[in-house]
């Protein structure tokens, strides 16, 4: 059984550690952790900025590095480097490998900070993007919502962000992040740093909780409305004019399609409703639809039809519900993303041929100037993928 990183005696003896000048002086990772490090070296995860100085806090530079080791591990295969560098503090091309897999973003548009620490819940989102980006999948699935584990609460859930909590919680269902508590509560310190030898550990933990995981057939999905029903404008993903971020990390995460009329939305691909739900904020229905590791969302419907219910099989073209009316204009939110962590995907490259030029020509004759100037593409910052960079969409 693999030891814990954070509980209470671990946590005293890393306090204890710092003060210690026979680990400083040595260099030495603790002896909780020496195993642990070894193996991970046999797994070729270790780089050499981070085998010295093991209780020093790892840096967001060092973590990339070890991240893009996950990677290849799982793949076996060195990621190459993206066509666009945005940063203008760093040219370490492990940074850049990591950011081309979207495993991590920057601090803002043209920095990234390499030097800052990472706290704990930053590598757990960056970890879940690594294991996603190889195409991996936990071997073991995390316990049920049901089980003592999965009911569990986070006594500082309210310090974890937004953007983490699902990346944070299959991590820790999965037996890959520890926390200190009793059996009712747990503490997970989301905002704190994680020292070299515990980043080592979690990236060795990752790499053998995880096996590959594979489709059955290629995934494709088209527009969820009928050719007939033609939207006269959409939003992109990634504006931050109506979705400025923060609080929006990353900015609009979906795709809004507006008519001057009521539309029937129809399902994108076949799959299982795994949530319907009237929101609060429009007093409209969201539908999330999963499909094999992917999922769909038809958010801002008017109506739903009775046969969507959760549990519910659907196939592709299926009557999902009606386009939410919002006086002036009818829209829904639409978006595609991963089901394990509901981390939004560009979705150009899986529409099949006729959505894929469908939608490019709405975005054409959208007429929207300020938001064409700031945002041009469909899919923009970081939900702007290597497919659409290569084909210019």
């Amino acid at each position: 059984m693999a030891q814990r990183i954070w509980t209470p005696s671990l946590a005293l003896l890393c306090v204890l550690l710092l003060f210690a000048s026979g680990a400083r002086a040595s260099g030495l990772p603790s002896s909780w952790a020496v195993d642990e490090i070894r193996k991970a070296e046999e797994y070729g995860l270790v780089t050499a900025k981070v085998e010295s100085n093991y209780q020093e806090r790892i840096s967001r530079e060092e973590f990339c590095e070890l991240a893009v080791r996950l990677y290849a591990a799982f793949t076996g295969e060195e990621p190459q480097l993206p066509k666009e560098d945005p940063f203008k503090d760093t040219d370490n091309p492990e940074i850049l490998k990591a950011y081309g897999l979207k495993i991590v973003n920057g601090r803002s548009a043209d920095t990234f900070c390499p030097n800052d620490p990472v706290s704990r819940q930053e590598i757990c989102v960056m970890l879940l993007r690594t294991v996603k980006a190889a195409r991996m999948d936990f071997g073991k699935a995390p316990p049920a919502e049901g089980s003592e584990q999965g009911q569990r609460k986070f006594a500082d859930e309210s310090r974890i962000a937004a953007w983490a909590m699902e990346a944070v919680k299959v991590l820790y269902k999965s037996g890959i992040i520890k926390g200190v508590g009793d059996e009712k509560a747990v503490v997970l310190d989301p905002l704190g740093n994680t020292t070299r030898e515990q980043g080592i550990i979690l990236v060795k933990r990752t790499y053998e909780k995880c096996e590959k995981t594979t489709l059955s057939e290629p995934l494709v999905i088209a527009l969820p409305f009928s050719t007939t029903d033609k939207p006269y404008s959409l939003m992109p993903m990634g504006e931050t004019i109506e979705h400025p971020d923060p609080p929006n990390p990353g900015g609009h995460p979906g795709i809004d399609f507006m008519w001057d009329k009521s539309v029937q939305i129809t399902a994108s691909i076949g799959g299982v409703v795994s949530s319907v739900a009237k929101t609060s904020s429009h007093n409209k229905w969201d539908v999330f639809v999963d499909s094999g590791p992917m999922y769909v969302a038809y958010t801002t419907l008017e109506s739903v039809d009775p046969a969507i219910k959760v549990g519910a099989k659907v196939e592709a073209g299926q009557a999902i519900g009606a386009a939410g009316s919002f006086g002036t204009h009818y829209m829904i939110h639409w978006e595609f993303g991963e089901a394990r962590s509901h981390e939004r995907v560009c979705p150009i490259r899986y529409f099949d041929e006729s959505s894929r030029q469908r939608i490019l020509q709405i975005w054409a004759d959208t007429k929207w100037p300020e938001m064409k100037a700031q945002f041009p593409y469909i899919c923009n910052g970081r939900y702007r993928c290597d497919y659409c960079i290569e084909h210019g969409y």
